[in-house]
């Protein structure tokens, strides 16, 4: 490939921005469910990761231990609003330790707002919990954003339950 910049005046500004994706990526952000459309205040989806998928987002809360498929989930929010989400291994899975990370845009890792791979119990917030995973992230402007789920140590069986809402 070849960029020529140039200009007729004598000066210019420009802005660009390269990014490159693998095949992983792409099919994990074009699959983006909606879970919370505009107007809408809330959404739960019962879901498995991917057993066969190759791990292909890595939060950086999961340290490089998310070691499972990634589904992603979309928001939209029509202005600045607080996303309070929430995923849980379901009783007859093998989830391991869920993961969420909330991105402004799922194909760039530097987008993450939020991610988390436990909760704090306000009874009892020196104990962190593994599972539920819960996280708030504040979403600072119009538009729509993704929620990726993942796993620590997933089974053959990965499925959960996630629940969101905006405020």
């Amino acid at each position: 490939y070849c960029l020529r910049l140039s200009t007729d005046m004598g000066s210019a500004a420009y802005t660009l921005n390269l990014n490159a994706f693998t095949s992983a990526v792409n099919r994990v952000c074009n699959d983006a469910t909606p879970l919370i459309g505009a107007g809408d205040v809330d959404g739960s989806v019962d879901g498995e990761l991917p057993r066969e998928a190759e791990d292909s987002m890595s939060p950086i809360c999961g340290a490089g231990r998310a070691n499972g498929g990634e589904n992603a989930f979309t928001v939209e929010v029509d202005g600045p609003r607080l996303l309070t989400a929430r995923v849980t291994g379901l009783a007859s899975g093998s989830l391991g330790d869920p993961v969420l990370s909330v991105r402004s845009d799922c194909k760039v890792s530097a987008s993450e707002l939020g991610c988390a791979v436990s909760w704090v119990d306000p009874d009892d917030p020196f104990l962190p919990r593994t599972n539920p995973t819960q996280i708030r992230v504040p979403l600072p402007e119009a538009g729509t954003y993704t929620l990726l789920v993942d796993g620590v140590e997933v089974g053959r069986d990965p499925t959960y339950r996630l629940e969101a809402e905006v405020t």
